[in-house]
């Protein structure tokens, strides 16, 4: 599991990680890849001035990682009044074929715009309007299978799906907290359009397969106060404005570009902020391997208060469950599966669609609802390819032209 610790909590033996994300990037955080080997190693880094670190702790000795999670996520103190304002209304099945289509033809777009606007052409806002109703009828319908679609996303597509995964994470959140459908559209087309500004930064930097340079940062640094600017002219709410240009900012001042704390951050900037850093920390990159998002979720829940508002993380930690839509999982039952519902109220407690036996059969089909027993439970959380399962088999009709599971992964 990674965590974070104050470097005078570091003890010989720990291994640092380094998750190579922009908005972490401070003179305080120490996070150069490796086992610190001695207590001269965790001398030099204090002496260095270094205050935190990310660290890759052991998971239990039991296995259990429902204990694992439970040592980051105490249940007691994730947002005790959640309430789960999108039961679906449709069956998954019913959902798939519309929200498929819904997916590719949102790909096209985001592909459209941000090649026009590496060209100066105008944003296509009406559009792009457009689609962020359709995400949201898709999610009030059936919000599990636009989720199953983004955790099926293409691995060599990342610029253009991040655009559109982060515009229904964001749009999702949005309705669980109890928006009005005006308010949610404006969160989801900030969603839509909240990258914009990378158009105009570097592929070369875009791309960097290590740490950015400290000029290269100041660089990347550039990009919302340059989406701000492609939008200035079109007359989008405030609310869409402050997405763009805020959702790199911190509660506590250290984020970027104008350094905003606390309420100077717009509640829409505040919720792009956790969706935005999900979806990059679970996704495939050319210089990371996508981390699972049960290990996101502990990951992000470490920055509550500090980086992160701990209301709204705690919310989307109810919205996305521990074990989100398209999570491959086993069973203290031996099977391996999918989970294709979240239960809010338990968010240890999901629906999985069982796909592999102890024996090594694939059988799709019989699903497991374990909010509704107490014997079966998940014991480990594993990529497609450890645990030889193709999630697309547990969500009918989720292949297409433009979707593709991790199953390498």
């Amino acid at each position: 599991m990674i965590t974070k610790l104050a470097t005078k909590d570091l003890a010989p033996g720990m291994r640092v990680v380094n998750l190579d994300l922009p908005w972490l990037a401070n003179p305080f955080l120490y996070a150069r890849d490796g086992v610190l080997a001695s207590q001269e190693d965790i001398d030099r880094i204090i002496l260095e001035g270094f205050l935190e670190v990310y660290v890759d702790t052991e998971t239990p000795a039991s296995g259990d990682v429902e204990e694992e999670i439970e040592e980051v996520i105490p249940h007691q103190k994730v947002e005790e009044t959640f309430q789960d304002r999108l039961p679906p209304k449709v069956r998954l099945s019913e959902e798939l074929p519309a929200a498929r289509t819904l997916f590719d033809g949102s790909v096209r777009f985001a592909r459209s715009l941000m090649l026009g606007l590496s060209k100066d052409k105008p944003i296509p806002v009406e559009e792009g309007a457009r689609i962020v109703d359709d995400i949201f009828n898709s999610i009030t319908r059936n919000c599990n299978a636009l989720l199953g679609l983004v955790k099926l996303r293409r691995r060599d597509e990342y610029t253009y799906t991040h655009c559109i995964n982060v515009c229904v994470l964001a749009s999702l959140l949005s309705v669980q907290l109890g928006h009005k459908p005006s308010v949610t559209r404006k969160v989801g087309l900030a969603g839509l359009f909240h990258d914009i500004g990378k158009t105009h930064i570097p592929d070369a930097i875009l791309n960097k397969s290590g740490p950015l340079s400290n000029e290269e940062f100041m660089v990347m640094k550039l990009h919302p106060e340059l989406g701000l600017r492609h939008v200035q002219e079109q007359g989008l709410p405030p609310e869409v404005m402050s997405g763009i240009s805020d959702h790199h900012e911190k509660l506590n001042g250290k984020g970027y570009p104008r350094g905003l704390k606390g309420d100077e951050i717009s509640e829409t900037a505040r919720i792009i902020t956790i969706v935005d850093i999900y979806d990059a920390l679970t996704s495939r990159r050319v210089y990371k391997d996508p981390m699972l998002p049960h290990q996101a979720l502990c990951l992000m829940y470490s920055m509550r208060g500090e980086e992160l508002d701990e209301r709204l993380l705690s919310h989307f930690i109810r919205t996305q469950g521990i074990y989100p839509v398209g999570s491959v999982v086993e069973l203290s039952s031996g099977w391996r599966g999918v989970v294709t519902q979240i239960c809010p109220e338990k968010p240890l407690a999901p629906q999985v669609t069982l796909v592999r036996s102890p024996l090594g059969r694939l059988k799709t089909g019989e699903v497991i609802n374990l909010a509704e027993q107490s014997q079966v439970k998940i014991t480990r959380v594993m990529t497609p390819g450890e645990a030889g399962v193709d999630p697309s088999l547990a969500i009918p009709g989720a292949n297409s032209s433009t979707v593709q599971s991790y199953v390498s992964a």
